[in-house]
C-alpha cells in the first residue's frame, strides 16, 4: 500500500474561489478606463496574464500602459482579496486532516510567492502550508 507524504494544492480555484474576485477587479479597472468588460469575456480570457488579457480588450499598446493597468488590477484585486476571500468549502478540516496524518501540505500555483502569501494570510490559512 503506498504512503502520501505530501499533498499539492492549487492556488485559484482550490484554495479559494477567486474567479469572481478577479472579474471583479478587472470590471472596476476597465470600466474606469472606459471599456466595456462583461462575464462573457471575462470566462473566454480566464487564467492568461494580465499582460496578455489587456491587449485582447483594449487592443495594442504600448508597454507601459499595460504595465500600468496591470498595476491597477493587481492592487484592485488585492483590496478585493482582504475583503472578501475565503477558503473553499472543507478545505481548512481537509488540511487539518492532511496534518494529523503527517501528510505535508504545499501551494503550486502560477501566482507569484507574495501573492500567495497575501492570499493566504487573508484567509487565515498561511501557517497551513509549506
Amino acid at each position: 500500500m503506498a504512503t502520501h507524504t505530501a499533498a499539492i494544492f492549487d492556488l485559484d480555484g482550490v484554495i479559494i474561489d477567486s474567479g469572481p474576485l478577479h472579474m471583479e477587479a478587472w470590471k472596476m479597472v476597465l470600466e474606469d478606463n472606459k471599456v466595456h468588460f462583461d462575464e462573457k469575456q471575462f470566462r473566454a480570457l480566464y487564467g492568461m496574464r494580465d499582460s496578455e488579457v489587456i491587449p485582447r480588450l483594449i487592443g495594442i499598446m504600448g508597454d507601459e500602459k499595460i504595465d500600468t493597468l496591470k498595476k491597477q488590477k493587481g492592487e484592485t484585486y488585492e483590496k478585493l482579496i482582504v475583503h472578501y476571500a475565503r477558503p473553499m468549502k472543507g478545505l481548512a478540516e481537509f488540511v487539518a486532516y492532511l496534518h494529523h496524518n503527517n501528510i505535508r501540505t504545499t501551494i503550486a500555483s502560477s501566482a507569484t510567492p507574495i501573492v500567495i502569501a497575501y492570499m493566504l494570510t487573508a484567509i487565515e490559512m498561511a501557517d497551513q502550508f509549506e
